[in-house]
């Protein structure tokens, strides 16, 4: 990762924080603007909708710490504990609320899968994220797997509007809180 002082003196300033630079680290502090908002998970987590516009579709969701860290090697014992927890708790309402208003395409798997490099073409930002890909009926045996996020570019799943994410991401809110004071 390219020191964040050396990329700060090529713009001509003395230091750059990480919020300045990290997509992760704005999201946290509230700076970034992500359709659907980010839903606190925990005390050290946060998940929204994935932003990548040539290829996210509709419930690929994006989890992160609310601190900075680039390798799990870095992560407390409570951020690992607390890590079990709140993937349990989102996978299961991203399958409950996705499914209650796609019985026609259910997601049948959710994918949770660790990729470090950015796609789009940028520097990469190295902030510590996991993604949590559904795979529904309708791409059963044609993007499975890897081939998931290649969904977008084979035509196989359709680009969500803002609109649609942001009702995707209320849904999973209100979910999550139904379920947690259940529990």
């Amino acid at each position: 990762m390219d020191c964040v002082t050396c990329l700060a003196n090529q713009e001509g300033r003395e230091t750059i924080t990480a919020q300045e630079y990290c997509r992760g680290c704005r999201r946290a502090a509230g700076m970034d603007d992500v359709g659907g908002g980010v839903i606190p998970l925990g005390t050290h987590w946060m998940v929204n909708h994935y932003s990548n516009q040539k290829e996210r579709f509709l419930g690929w969701l994006v989890v992160q710490p609310n601190q900075h860290r680039t390798r799990m090697s870095e992560l407390t014992v409570e951020e690992l504990r607390e890590f079990g927890i709140i993937a349990q708790r989102i996978e299961d309402a991203l399958v409950t609320t996705y499914n209650a208003s796609h019985v026609d395409d259910m997601i049948e798997i959710v994918y949770l899968v660790r990729l470090g490099e950015s796609t789009l073409g940028e520097r990469a930002e190295w902030h510590l994220h996991w993604h949590l890909v559904p795979r529904t009926s309708s791409v059963k045996h044609k993007c499975e797997g890897w081939d998931i996020l290649k969904c977008r570019e084979r035509g196989l799943k359709p680009a969500p509007s803002r609109s649609e994410i942001e009702e995707l991401m209320n849904r999973l809110r209100h979910t999550m809180k139904v379920k947690r004071t259940s529990s």
